[in-house]
């Protein structure tokens, strides 16, 4: 658990979420519907959670690296969409895969939950035939080389002076879930 700025916040890289979860979730009685073993297992490769004043935000992040493989492209407009394809699809499972592990843990505060995700592209420049929908969640090599147009498209919460003990609980409770309860430890 680190300072993400000037704010509290819990970054992963690379959770494997049966792997990790598995005993936790089965005391506790949770299946997740996409991952159901080691084998077949959801992997967030880069979550982030960030309480706020009023809720706590959640980020996906999906990083594709851009090879081509002809076996497997889908092209519109003479663009490869293959990598923004798969990785909307992987997003929609760690979404779909965060609410099973959470949803009976923290159901009378699901509405203080806000989920972003983002499907980072670092071989692709500027992304053209996306609609103005799509630019704002995918991150291209030239977001990755400009620090204050990464910033904007994150939009990652300021410093909030003081948290409300609801928000600062549930903050609490999805490190807990996620990283364990000793991590919120200070060393």
């Amino acid at each position: 658990i680190r300072n993400l700025g000037e704010r509290p916040a819990m970054v992963l890289v690379g959770f494997r979420c049966w792997s990790f979860l598995h005993p936790l979730l089965q005391g506790l009685g949770i299946s997740l519907q996409h991952a159901k073993d080691k084998n077949k297992d959801v992997e967030h490769d880069i979550l982030v959670i960030v309480p706020t004043e009023t809720n706590i935000e959640v980020f996906f992040i999906q990083v594709k690296a851009s090879v081509y493989k002809p076996w497997k492209s889908t092209k519109r407009n003479g663009h490869n969409f293959n990598g923004l394809e798969h990785a909307l699809k992987q997003t929609t499972k760690d979404i779909d895969t965060f609410f099973d592990i959470t949803s009976i843990l923290i159901k009378e505060n699901l509405k203080k939950v806000s989920v972003k995700f983002f499907a980072v592209l670092h071989n692709v420049d500027s992304p053209e035939n996306l609609c103005d929908g799509c630019k704002m969640i995918v991150i291209d090599k030239n977001d990755l080389c400009n620090r204050v147009n990464l910033l904007k498209k994150l939009n990652i919460p300021g410093k909030t002076s003081e948290l409300d003990s609801e928000i600062l609980a549930l903050y609490k409770m999805l490190v807990g879930i996620y990283a364990g309860l000793s991590s919120l430890v200070p060393l």
